[in-house]
């Protein structure tokens, strides 16, 4: 059987990747800018976050029990917003996670947003904990 393990939650109901015309980043937004790594039960990534609300990440996720985790690297814009952070992927290298290319994808903040510490998660998802690095 296989086991899906998502690392992405709700699918919003969104059509670009633009942002309403914001350019200031809000205070959490600024915290969030940097280098930051997860280390989770279905895997393992580093994401930079621009000022630019752009962001790249290099990830390693278990997506089935039955098989290797895959690694990828992937590059979109990023934004939080009304106590969510949201991700729009545009690229994703690996063909296996390709259909999150295009999609924007919505986390619920689970605590403030520290300076090093980001804690957030979504549905069908595990609590996700980013460290600055």
């Amino acid at each position: 059987m296989l086991v899906l393990l998502q690392v992405v939650s709700v699918l919003t109901a969104c059509s670009s990747g633009g942002y309403g015309g914001r350019s200031e980043l809000s205070s959490d937004e600024k915290l969030l800018v940097g280098r930051w790594r997860a280390d989770t039960e279905i895997g393992n990534w580093v994401v930079t976050r621009k000022p630019d609300r752009t962001f790249s990440k290099n990830a390693t996720i278990t997506y089935d029990l039955s098989k290797p985790p895959a690694s990828f690297h992937s590059r979109g814009t990023w934004r939080v917003e009304s106590g969510e952070y949201v991700e729009f992927y545009s690229d994703v290298s690996n063909p296996i996670f390709a259909s999150w290319r295009g999609k924007f994808f919505s986390y619920d903040i689970l605590r403030p947003i520290l300076s090093h510490n980001f804690e957030y998660t979504g549905s069908d998802a595990p609590i996700m904990v980013e460290k600055k690095q």
